[in-house]
């Protein structure tokens, strides 16, 4: 999965910074140099992917007074990883964004939306710029010690060819023998290395730096195989623009499968909220709006049946598996 690790700490104050540096995350409130005010959802603007979400009141309870009081949840986003958040005409757009309108909604706070440089997210929510954090952000376990997570989805590695599958691509040792392209140092490289290892006939693996070259590779054919981010995957080859061959995304398959999670403070009324959260988001997949958000993207693969509350080690042994 090549989802940042972000996918993004008490002890020593300074190992604390080097773990959030890691990790990425935060920006200042409205008004700080380092965050732009992004999108709100309005207290009567309460209609997600066509389906109306209203507060519910057992679920605002749980949420503590420092939050309440303010009005409003402050959400850090980089904006800069579709499907999930991005840019669409200036304005922040994506699943987590929409994810973020119907928790306020649910819990009566509307979502004030801050864009924030990747890096600055986690330490703006420890330094309580920011309630919470929702850009493509990792659970792990090193994370865990100084920060909480809800993990809302699953996310993971897929596997993209050109339109039409020319070559029956159907899981990573079906590239044996094929010219595969991944991201330069990332978890892809990774996956391909091990499984070139048991291939009798090799991949010729070219290692490119941005996940933009992968899929250009495949376009122009110069590569059958590319691995990126299953969503990720999924949006450009539904919307990405270039020259040569359609991509098409192998389904049904993913690779380097971990959570992808809301990050939050591990104070006392983080973890207050931290639950607050989870339990809104288990409302919002029992009422079928968290699946609306899924069902509208293709990204079905990816859903939760129930959230899970800092529970990194359950895919964190099983990361590089190749079947």
């Amino acid at each position: 999965m090549t989802t940042r690790k972000l996918h993004p700490l008490a002890l020593a104050a300074s190992a604390t910074l080097a773990l959030l540096a890691l990790a990425g995350c935060s920006a200042p409130s409205a008004g700080g140099a380092a965050g732009t005010a992004g999108a709100s959802s309005s207290s009567t603007d309460c209609t997600v992917e066509g389906k109306k979400v209203d507060q519910v009141a057992s679920l605002r309870s749980q949420v503590p007074d420092s939050i309440l009081s303010t009005g409003h949840l402050t959400i850090a986003t980089a904006g800069d990883g579709p499907p999930y958040t991005y840019k669409d005409g200036g304005k922040l757009a994506g699943l987590e964004i929409d994810l973020g309108r119907a928790i306020g909604c649910t819990l009566g706070l509307p979502a004030d939306f801050k864009t924030v440089a990747f890096a600055g997210i986690l330490t703006g929510i420890q330094g309580g710029r920011y309630d919470l954090g929702m850009s493509t952000i990792s659970d792990t376990s090193e994370r865990e010690k100084v920060m909480n997570f809800v993990s809302y989805q699953t996310e993971g590695t897929a596997l993209v060819v050109a339109k039409g599958n020319p070559h029956k691509v159907d899981s990573i040792a079906d590239a044996c023998g094929l010219r595969v392209a991944v991201t330069q140092g990332g978890i892809t490289q990774q996956l391909v290395e091990k499984q070139n290892a048991l291939c009798s006939s090799k991949m010729t693996v070219t290692p490119l730096p941005a996940a933009a070259d992968g899929y250009l590779a495949i376009r122009s054919g110069r590569a059958d195989v590319f691995l990126d981010t299953f969503g990720t995957a999924m949006f450009t080859s539904e919307n990405g623009n270039g020259t040569g061959d359609q991509l098409e995304v192998v389904k049904g398959k993913r690779y380097g499968v971990g959570y992808q999670a809301i990050a939050l403070p591990k104070n006392a009324d983080g973890t207050k909220l931290t639950k607050a959260i989870a339990a809104t988001v288990d409302h919002l997949i029992e009422t079928g709006v968290y699946g609306s958000l899924y069902k509208a993207r293709g990204l079905e693969q990816n859903e939760m049946k129930k959230v899970a509350i800092n529970d990194a080690k359950k895919y964190e042994s099983s990361f590089l598996d190749l079947d």
